[in-house]
């Protein structure tokens, strides 16, 4: 198993150059929290193809969320396998693996069991999801929705003064605190979030955010509005530019 580093063909390219014989598939998230750079995405598809591996998209977190059909229908990219998860059922206990025909009829070969395997009711609400999600067109509400989120959140952090950008795509957006020191910065985040808590907003620190359907405009600018008050307090306490004390990082 080798770890790819995200963004960066050239280190992809050696890696097949040098494996390539020894790679039975390429695995990955289409993105995290940053977007691809252009043409990475088919880069690593076409690094797949080369070396006579799969190419596998884990779109857990990508799924039905930037497009209908994932991350892959909204690049496209043409995987061999892509993993599902819970986004399938709308919060039920799913998971699923989709793939090319040829891939896809070895499994019926393997004796698999699994607590939940074809229970009806999470199979039920899989067939409700897909259908709401393709007759509201709901990732185009999402991303609607994020942008509000970003920019009102942008808005707030030049005003506060506190170094701070949305990131990533709308329907799964994240904050980014710029501080020289990894100490100060991390200061930053988790008063951030243990703010936003008391706030009522549970927000996770480590990861991009994922908006619903659910939600409203008005429950968007109340995430803004609850984020004027946190980095108001933040601005007070914490100094960006402080350095790092003795020690450390």
């Amino acid at each position: 198993m080798f770890e790819l580093r995200y963004n960066d063909p050239n280190h992809a390219a050696h890696l097949v150059s040098k494996h390539g014989r020894d790679l039975a598939a390429i695995v990955m998230m289409p993105y995290e929290i940053d977007p691809p750079v252009a043409g990475y995405l088919h880069c690593m598809q076409a690094l797949a193809r080369k070396a006579g591996a799969l190419f596998v998209l884990d779109e857990v977190r990508s799924g039905f969320r930037i497009a209908l059909g994932g991350a892959q229908s909204y690049f496209g990219l043409e995987p061999d396998l892509s993993a599902f998860g819970k986004a399938l059922g709308n919060g039920y206990c799913i998971s699923a693996l989709a793939g090319r025909a040829c891939h896809m009829r070895h499994i019926l070969k393997l004796g698999l069991t699994v607590t939940h395997y074809r229970s009806p009711d999470v199979m039920a609400a899989a067939v409700a999801t897909l259908e709401a999600l393709d007759r509201s067109d709901v990732p185009a509400r999402l991303t609607a929705l994020g942008e509000r989120l970003m920019s009102g959140l942008d808005r707030t952090f030049a005003t506060s003064g506190v170094p701070s950008r949305a990131v990533g795509f709308p329907a799964t957006p994240f904050v980014r605190f710029d501080a020289p020191r990894p100490n100060v910065r991390d200061s930053m985040v988790r008063h951030f979030i243990n703010g936003m808590l008391a706030e009522g907003v549970l927000m996770c620190p480590a990861h991009h955010w994922f908006l619903c359907a659910a939600m409203t405009d008005a429950d968007v600018d109340a995430i803004v509005t609850a984020a004027e008050r946190v980095l108001a307090g933040l601005r007070g306490t914490i100094d960006p530019h402080a350095p790092s004390p003795p020690g450390a990082a």
